[in-house]
């Protein structure tokens, strides 16, 4: 996952930092081209800030960058970018497990994943562990749901603030 959905307000200039030309590129090249080329990495999910998913695709198709699985708007934060990117991580290795199964070492990084992004949703979403958890599998059998489920609070607190 390459998370690169910084606003870059410190950087400065007219677009965000990842966009920010470097010689003929964008910074944002540099790293991708890396990860693309890395023996390691089967897949890359790329998260830029919302309105950039196009011109991020099409530096991939520029730079021949073959391992992209997908490309995500980012959120306010970067927790928010991160949750944004390791949710479709999971969502990705959903399907495929779904299609094909997954290796072994898929399977470990689809459980670590999840775990993962469960914990971030408690948070985000103030909501149990169990909760969380169910929420998130309710949202991977069916992926349309995601954009509408609405997470109970965990507390009567929360439901009312």
């Amino acid at each position: 996952m390459l998370v690169a959905a910084g606003r870059g307000e410190r950087f400065g200039g007219d677009r965000p930092k990842a966009f920010a030309r470097l010689g003929d590129l964008p910074l944002l090249a540099e790293p991708l081209r890396r990860l693309d080329e890395c023996e390691q990495v089967d897949a890359i999910v790329v998260v830029v800030p919302e309105g950039w998913e196009e011109p991020a695709i099409l530096l991939a198709e520029e730079l021949g960058a073959a391992k992209i699985a997908a490309c995500v708007a980012g959120g306010e934060t970067r927790s928010a970018s991160v949750r944004a990117g390791l949710a479709e991580v999971v969502r990705n290795l959903s399907l495929r497990d779904g299609e094909k199964g997954l290796s072994t070492g898929e399977k470990q990084m689809y459980v670590k994943a999840k775990k993962i992004l469960a914990s971030e949703l408690m948070y985000a979403k103030d909501l149990s562990e169990d909760d969380a958890h169910a929420w998130l599998e309710e949202v991977l059998a069916n992926p349309a749901k995601g954009k509408r489920a609405k997470a109970k609070p965990k507390t009567a607190a929360a439901a009312t603030a």
